[in-house]
């Protein structure tokens, strides 16, 4: 447990997350339709999803390779950093951990203004799309519990490489 504080940290953050109001999507139908965008006001309805609602249907973006969705792989990223980093303290481990954690930091970071450019899918038919236009506390949650595990990364890589070799 006193190696972990920052992981632990980070899954409390991420758990959090789940429960909370993510993103708030406005909701536009029609093949020609415009989104707004980011911080813009809304051309359509909108539509408020929840952290978990976002993982559970957030795979299906990506499995139906809709490029809007790439912000949903920054999860497994996640995921397997965090797992890494609770059971193993090898330096090859704690590179990969830092890699996978950078990657998902960085598709975070991105994952809102790619609902802008690419739409998401939000019927069966096609007909309507989905664009963020505001990141609510969810959100903000889970870019935390992600940057929290950067945080841990450096300092285990850090101090891996402050210890002597013998």
């Amino acid at each position: 447990m006193k190696r972990f504080p920052l992981l632990i940290a980070s899954t409390i953050l991420f758990v959090l997350c789940l429960f909370q109001p993510a993103v708030e999507f406005e909701k536009v139908c029609g093949f020609s339709a415009r989104v707004a965008g980011l911080g813009n006001e809304p051309l359509g309805d909108l539509e408020v999803m929840r952290g978990a609602e976002i993982l559970l249907l957030g795979g299906f973006g990506v499995l139906f390779m809709q490029a809007g969705a790439v912000g949903w792989l920054a999860n497994p990223l996640y995921f397997a950093a965090l797992l890494l980093a609770f059971i193993t303290r090898s330096l090859k481990a704690k590179i990969v951990v830092e890699l996978c954690a950078v990657t998902a930091l960085g598709i975070a970071i991105i994952s809102l203004s790619q609902t802008n450019q690419f739409p998401l899918l939000a019927d069966e038919g096609g007909v309507c799309r989905l664009s963020a236009i505001q990141p609510k506390p969810g959100h903000w949650l889970w870019m935390s519990a992600i940057g929290l595990l950067n945080i841990h990364a450096l300092i285990s890589l850090f101090r891996n490489s402050e210890q002597p070799r013998a």
